[in-house]
């Protein structure tokens, strides 16, 4: 059980949110693929910290294009459905049809001229590990200070995604995890989740 949490609602659903009502069966069976992996990619905590890098975190033996696909595919089901906790999700037609071909293509690959994906993780120092479950759903935002269209979310685990949906590229600096080939992550450290903006979110929300 995880407590899936936006602005509007608070939604408990046993092992996720599934709309069958969205995918045939067999893009169901072919998104699952992707699913299944984040699950496995999201519970990982054997994080590699490196001198040379500070501010960042690795994963090794990992399949970046693989999360970055079900990031992708988080977000264009969620403006699929008419499930009212992802009224804020519109990708609108021609995203929404650019993604379903990438989906539908024998190697999906994030188009990165469009599509670029930003994660991130929180530390749990001082909370319990039920905050874990917590998961913030999808909203637009205007990333950082260069007003880029993303969607943003907390995915569980504490981990914070940002994915890309305009055709202007994320600054050097920002633009560190997604590469289609790679076998190693490179995770933003955002520190404790304590004291981040999203918890602030997350405390309100559920003291209301």
């Amino acid at each position: 059980m995880f407590n899936a949490i936006s602005e509007q609602y608070r939604v408990k659903r046993p092992g996720g949110t599934y709309d069958p009502r969205i995918l045939c069966n067999s893009c169901d069976e072919k998104l699952g693929i992707y699913d299944e992996y984040a699950k496995a990619f999201l519970s990982r905590r054997d994080y590699i910290y490196t001198d040379g890098c500070p501010g960042f975190v690795f994963l090794d033996n990992a399949d970046v294009n693989k999360i970055s696909i079900f990031i992708a595919s988080y977000i264009w089901r969620a403006s699929l459905t008419t499930f009212k906790e992802f009224s804020s999700v519109n990708l609108g037609i021609r995203h929404t049809e650019n993604l379903r071909k990438i989906f539908v293509a024998d190697r999906p690959t994030l188009d990165c001229s469009d599509y670029e994906v930003i994660l991130a993780k929180y530390s749990l120092d001082g909370l319990t590990k039920p905050v874990e479950r917590q998961v913030l759903l999808p909203t637009m935002s205007r990333a950082f200070s260069h007003g880029i269209n993303c969607y943003e979310g907390l995915l569980p685990g504490l981990y914070k995604f940002w994915l890309k949906v305009d055709q202007r590229k994320f600054p050097d600096h920002l633009n560190i995890f997604y590469s289609p080939n790679s076998t190693q992550a490179k995770v933003w450290d955002k520190g404790n989740f304590i004291d981040s903006k999203d918890f602030a979110i997350l405390k309100k929300l559920i003291n209301q």
